[in-house]
């Protein structure tokens, strides 16, 4: 196998566990929801998570733990607020991304062409794997880059979130885990 070859795998296979990791970070935060509503609600775990289970579909969720602050000191509600509005955007990059479409650019090559016949071919692009997504509002594309950049989104809200489950149990937060 060329170099050209294996490089071409390593990116293709690097393009496809950012896709995984995109959604599965994401599912990390949905699942530690939880959590964070019994947190928020302040009784004990077995209670709160009967509770919780009644809701179905992520706004509800979303709603529940959102009235379980309802009274609760101002700056978690914020806190809560803001959070909540990243999660709902998580959530709708997620769903982009595990339902849109790999699509292979082979690169753009120039030909350099004598008196006919072909002088020189050049590869003034490189090959690369894209991820498209055609909504009413366009067409959404991720590259590696972009999936990294989702990526890391995803697992920043999720250290957030467990910074934000620590607050609310009066326990102290290290730097990582603050962000709202």
């Amino acid at each position: 196998m060329t170099d050209d070859h294996r490089e071409r795998d390593e990116e293709k296979w690097l393009f496809y566990a950012l896709i995984g990791y995109c959604v599965t970070r994401y599912q990390s935060v949905e699942d530690y929801l939880e959590t964070v509503f019994a947190a928020a609600i302040g009784v004990e775990r077995e209670k709160s998570n009967a509770i919780y289970r009644v809701a179905r579909g992520l706004e509800a969720k979303l709603d529940m733990i959102t009235a379980a602050f309802i009274g609760a000191d101002d700056g978690h509600a914020a806190k809560w607020d803001r959070l909540c509005g990243r999660i709902a955007a998580a959530a709708s990059a997620r769903n982009r991304i595990a339902h849109a479409s790999p699509v292979f650019h082979g690169g753009v090559h120039t030909v350099m062409l004598g008196e006919n016949e072909v002088v020189s071919v050049t590869q003034t692009e490189p090959a690369r794997m894209e991820l498209h997504k055609t909504t009413k509002g366009g067409t959404m594309v991720w590259t590696v880059s972009t999936l990294r950049e989702e990526s890391q989104r995803s697992r920043e809200l999720f250290l957030h979130l467990v910074g934000f489950v620590m607050e609310l149990e009066g326990k102290p937060v290290g730097e990582h885990l603050r962000g709202g």
